[in-house]
């Protein structure tokens, strides 16, 4: 179940349920991804409202907002509402992801209706095979 904090006035996700975590670029302390190379991710991110309430999620590369998922809480019949984004994105080794939250997020025990996903592409060029080793 992710754990908020408040970040000026956002929540940040803290997804605390981590299931692949190679390379430890992800923090579920601080709900922070930090590249541990340099090159192009693909990053996905969901998430499920709280009955009633509207929900603004934000992806944030070194703070700075890349993407965006809007859920409304009630929609016609449906109490609940999903969002979600996906995107491909360059970062440079030590450069920061996290996703921040404005509004109702809902996340039951062992449910996981909120995700966080995010894997390598492609390596900058400069790279060498020493450089990857580790996450191999």
């Amino acid at each position: 179940m992710p754990a908020v904090t408040k970040d000026s006035g956002e929540t940040v996700v803290k997804f605390d349920s981590v299931l692949t975590n190679l390379g430890n670029g992800y923090n579920p302390r601080r709900g922070e991804f930090v590249a541990p190379l340099s090159g192009t991710y693909f990053i996905t991110f969901s998430g499920l409202t709280f009955t009633g309430q509207n929900m603004f999620l934000k992806l944030k590369k070194n703070n700075a907002m890349v993407l965006t998922a809007y859920a409304m809480g009630t929609c016609g019949s449906c109490p609940f509402s999903m969002a979600s984004n996906s995107g491909i994105i360059h970062m440079t080794k030590g450069d920061s992801l996290h996703v921040a939250l404005t509004g109702g997020l809902r996340n039951d025990q062992d449910e996981n209706y909120t995700s966080f996903t995010g894997y390598l592409l492609y390596l900058d060029p400069h790279h060498h095979q020493r450089d990857i080793t580790p996450f191999l």
